[in-house]
């Protein structure tokens, strides 16, 4: 019997499969949306000729195009096929998937769908990869601070008060600019109250790891509680923010809107099959 033999139940890994995934997950971080097989290498720890071997191997499958310049690699749009076949529980990306397209479509800059995750929000899915005027492709799975963002006051403003001051507990015991903010209740109850009243959360650049950019964002609402945030990101040089705010929120707005509605439609649905799956 042979180690591959799958009785044994024990299988060798394919470093081939593991290595090539690892410069397709680095490829895909990159900021421009490009990178070449010495920067790659550079970020996989990997050597340049294997990197090389790996990217011309993804090129001939069909995830990556090898540019004019024939130094530098982008990834296509069959690297999105990959994720068709997740199974999304909640709902959220398998209805909000095409409208954020749209969203994009019109108005051109990236949304992005994001859910709280402990301290963090993290973005579910995105359409910065289909974005001309995105400046962060790989941007899916990406963890950003609940403070100073505009998806973080969106969600603080429209979620429960227990679970709101629940989140700022947290958020007062880190270090950094994050914890800052939330130990000033004065400026966290102001913006809150602000953010309430206008219907949703403005980042004009307070982030700073992310000086050049601002952002709108909404809450997306089922059953009484914040689901996720939808956002536009823009740059603050392309489009100042008052500006923005008259351009993009309508729109924002009637996606959400869209959004929770096939939501709803969506779990009504499941839910018979999740409750006999339940009684068994």
């Amino acid at each position: 019997m042979t180690d591959d033999d799958p009785q044994t139940g024990d299988y060798h890994h394919v470093q081939g499969l593991v290595r090539g995934l690892a410069v397709l997950c680095e490829l895909n971080k990159q900021r421009a949306g490009t990178a070449t097989a010495v920067e790659l290498s550079q970020l996989t720890t990997l050597h340049r000729s294997t990197v090389k071997r790996l990217l011309e191997t993804l090129r001939a499958a069909g995830f990556v195009n090898r540019l004019a310049d024939g130094q530098n690699y982008r990834l296509t749009f069959r690297v999105q096929q990959l994720s068709d076949g997740f199974n999304d529980e909640t709902g959220l990306c398998t209805v909000s998937r095409q409208l954020l397209t749209q969203l994009t479509e019109k108005v051109l800059w990236p949304s992005d769908l994001v859910t709280l995750e402990g301290n963090h929000m993290v973005i579910r899915y995105s359409t910065h990869a289909f974005s001309p005027l995105s400046f962060h492709p790989g941007a899916v799975g990406s963890r950003f601070p609940v403070l100073p963002t505009a998806a973080g006051w969106a969600y603080l403003a429209f979620c429960t008060d227990a679970e709101r001051e629940l989140v700022l507990s947290m958020l007062r015991e880190e270090d950094g600019l994050q914890g800052e903010i939330a130990r000033d209740a004065r400026t966290v109850r102001k913006s809150v109250d602000a953010t309430r009243m206008r219907g949703y959360g403005i980042n004009d650049g307070e982030w700073v790891r992310e000086p050049r950019f601002g952002a709108l964002a909404v809450p997306i609402r089922h059953a009484g509680r914040v689901q996720a945030c939808l956002n536009i990101v823009f740059s603050k040089k392309a489009k100042k923010i008052e500006q923005a705010q008259i351009d993009y929120v309508d729109d924002l707005r009637a996606t959400a809107k869209e959004i929770e509605l096939r939501l709803s439609k969506y779990r009504k649905r499941e839910e018979p099959a999740h409750l006999a799956t339940s009684a068994r």
